[in-house]
């Protein structure tokens, strides 16, 4: 069996593990049992304190005073008398700090120890009697000081009378909610100096029927009497037994420990050893995220984007000077399109910042900050729900808040990871040096063979005379350039769209994993940790 140690340890563990999530009823429970046994095993070792509880009449003080051999404690039959806790013990040593904890006051505090004893006592040793107040006293306070201490004590005996122990105050407010430490209780039917042996028996075979109703058959039950001849052997045995064993505070502790993890564990009660919040239930929330901040429409616009800014690094020089001489009307309006508005689709943001990437970061994303912010928090309830399916309160409402926490700067968390993944795309690669160094070559071969069919035209209309060189040699020169300016062309339009694809991919990935950060700080790794708690609190409770 675990050892109350232990069970604290373990018990502190799972409220610090749930932190906020557990419900304040229940932390109260827990954090009294806690505070109670470190404040008990705090105290010195090998007591065991043992209170004598009763009401009115019942004889209780008497039996107190029998037990410590001297009138301590004052008797009367008809009123209550003992207003104040009394302590008895037969141990001095370092009984005063548990005694101070007990708030038992200085002038009620008696040792029994007496150099001139027979010995006969020598089984109580390490037992603190208490004689509590009545509790069935008129005197509010006189409750409240029996409560206090009964939360207390390690052993109780409560003592009935022939004439009360059928109350059913009694048994209502005092004996049954006392049944959790019925193991730690016995029950004294006293005064039985004033039955015959027929109703003692008869007595004792009807409280032991009510005790067992009201949920209490563990307790024992006997028979005392303060004045009889041995009338409390039997009890006196029962105080020896509990004083020799010296396991008092543990034992009421363990029952305590006990009752506060049948209290806690449905709140456990689940096993989700498993990663609720994996890849395949993550995904839902990245694919939201990214369609909020306008990833798709950015996909979109790479490629285009990409194959206008090659085209134009690349462009074979005669081509390019054909559309300075031929207007184009469509790229004219396209450029007047680009600048300044905020409001532009994002595809032609894209656009322009492949051309210009520091364009990128003066745009917002996709349709603003609220229709990000309201896709993210419906992207967190569906991730937290499916996190927590089946699981007790308070761990649903835990997860949700935990997702929700960031809503607010999700959206500009977005629109900063997307910036920096678009400005990326402004470095070309370096290919394109190359084909424009072709181009460029080829166009000055078809440039000194346009000059060379000039300058040969024009001799022959002036008659100069031949230089001996083919009248063909130019227009052969002029053609070889131009050939291969259109086959470079040719070879670097498939070219420039494959590259645009692969762009277009790349860019997908990294908006992605981009878009993958910021749904994984700020919506599942808070959820996450709500898992995670439940996890710690779930093996703390469990002792895995």
């Amino acid at each position: 069996m675990i050892g109350v140690t232990d069970q604290l340890v373990t018990l502190r563990r799972f409220v610090s593990a749930l932190d906020t999530q557990l419900p304040d009823t229940d932390r109260e429970a827990a954090t009294a049992v806690l505070d109670r046994a470190h404040q008990r095993l705090a105290l010195p070792a090998g007591y065991t304190v043992v209170a004598l509880a009763g009401a009115t009449g019942s004889g209780k003080s008497s039996i107190f005073n029998a037990i410590a051999g001297s009138r301590i404690s004052e008797v009367d039959v008809r009123r209550p008398t003992t207003s104040l806790i009394h302590a008895c013990f037969w141990r001095a040593g370092d009984v005063e700090p548990l005694l101070d904890w007990l708030a038992v006051p200085p002038n009620r505090r008696f040792d029994r120890r007496c150099p001139l004893d027979d010995g006969a006592d020598d089984g109580l040793r390490d037992l603190v009697l208490l004689d509590l107040p009545d509790f069935d006293s008129m005197d509010e306070a006189h409750h409240t000081e029996v409560r206090r201490v009964l939360d207390l004590v390690d052993h109780v005996i409560w003592v009935l009378d022939p004439q009360k122990y059928a109350d059913k105050t009694v048994h209502e407010h005092y004996l049954r909610p006392f049944a959790r430490h019925q193991d730690t209780a016995l029950v004294a039917l006293n005064q039985v100096d004033t039955l015959g042996p027929s109703d003692t028996r008869h007595c004792l075979a009807d409280l032991r029927s009510l005790l067992d109703t009201g949920g209490l058959a563990s307790v024992p039950v006997i028979a005392t009497s303060a004045v009889a001849p041995d009338g409390l052997a039997e009890l006196r045995a029962h105080l020896a037994r509990l004083a020799a064993a010296g396991n008092g505070p543990k034992t009421r502790l363990r029952h305590e420990i006990s009752e506060v993890y049948k209290r806690l564990d449905p709140l456990v009660a689940l096993d989700v050893s498993a990663d609720r919040a994996d890849r395949a239930a993550v995904r839902p929330v990245i694919d939201a995220l990214a369609t909020a901040a306008g990833v798709p429409a950015i996909v979109a616009a790479v490629a285009p984007a990409y194959r206008k800014r090659a085209a134009a690094s690349t462009q074979w020089p005669v081509a390019r000077l054909l559309r300075r001489l031929l207007p184009d009307l469509r790229r004219r309006l396209g450029q007047a399109a680009l600048p300044e508005d905020r409001s532009q689709p994002v595809c032609e943001i894209v656009a322009a910042a492949a051309l210009a990437p520091e364009a990128a970061l003066d745009h917002s994303v996709a349709e603003g900050p609220g229709a990000t912010g309201a896709a993210a928090a419906l992207a967190a309830r569906a991730l937290a729900d499916h996190a927590t399916a089946g699981l007790p309160d308070p761990w649903p409402a835990a997860a949700l808040a935990a997702g929700l926490a960031n809503e607010r700067a999700i959206p500009q968390a977005l629109e900063t990871a997307i910036s920096r993944v678009v400005v990326h795309f402004g470095a070309p690669p370096r290919w394109w040096r190359t084909v424009r160094i072709l181009h460029r070559g080829s166009a000055a071969v078809a440039l000194v063979g346009l000059v060379w069919l000039m300058l040969a035209s024009l001799g022959s209309v002036a008659g100069l005379e031949s230089t001996g060189l083919s009248p063909l040699l130019p227009a052969v020169v002029l053609g070889c350039g131009l050939g291969t300016g259109l086959l470079i062309t040719a070879v670097t339009g498939p070219a420039i769209r494959w590259s645009a694809k692969r762009a277009s991919d790349r860019a997908e990935l990294r908006l992605r994993v981009a878009v993958a950060e910021v749904a994984s700080d700020l919506i599942v790794s808070p959820i996450r940790g709500v898992l995670r708690t439940y996890g710690d609190a779930r093996a703390a409770l469990r002792g895995d």
